[in-house]
């Protein structure tokens, strides 16, 4: 699992805590080795939540809302630069998968799946190059 790097400095968005569940969420759609200990495998992540892929899926669309329009969660949850347009990247790309996907179930097998974690990898990358997030 990838950890979340919480930033020294203020990240200055309105809602650091959504940031921190976005970063979390884009971890858990990067790490192949944990979806299939904890997605498919039902292993419990070491801090004990629920995660699996309509989770994080969740988080990112209904939740946070930063997809499918990162831009709308500017400053509140997200900020400028690299992460908007990763996040848009990815937003799409799990459309794709999603579309093919009943009931958001596990993507792994779906061909676009390397794709969509490599986005998310990039899009956590640039969220952490930008602060990575602050508690309150």
């Amino acid at each position: 699992m990838v950890y979340l790097v919480r930033a020294v400095t203020e990240t200055r968005v309105e809602f650091p805590a959504m940031r921190r569940e976005v970063m979390r969420a884009l971890a858990s759609l990067c790490d192949l080795d944990y979806q299939e200990r904890v997605w498919q495998e039902d292993a419990i992540p070491h801090d004990g939540l629920f995660d699996d892929f309509a989770a994080n899926v969740t988080c990112l669309y209904d939740d946070c809302v930063v997809l499918p329009e990162p831009e709308t969660r500017l400053h509140s949850v997200l900020l400028p630069g690299d992460e908007l347009d990763y996040l848009r990247q990815l937003g799409g790309a799990l459309d794709e998968v999603t579309e093919r996907i009943p009931g958001l179930r596990s993507p792994l097998a779906d061909p676009l799946w390397p794709h969509v974690m490599h986005i998310a990898a990039l899009a956590l990358a640039a969220m952490v190059r930008a602060g990575g997030y602050c508690d309150p």
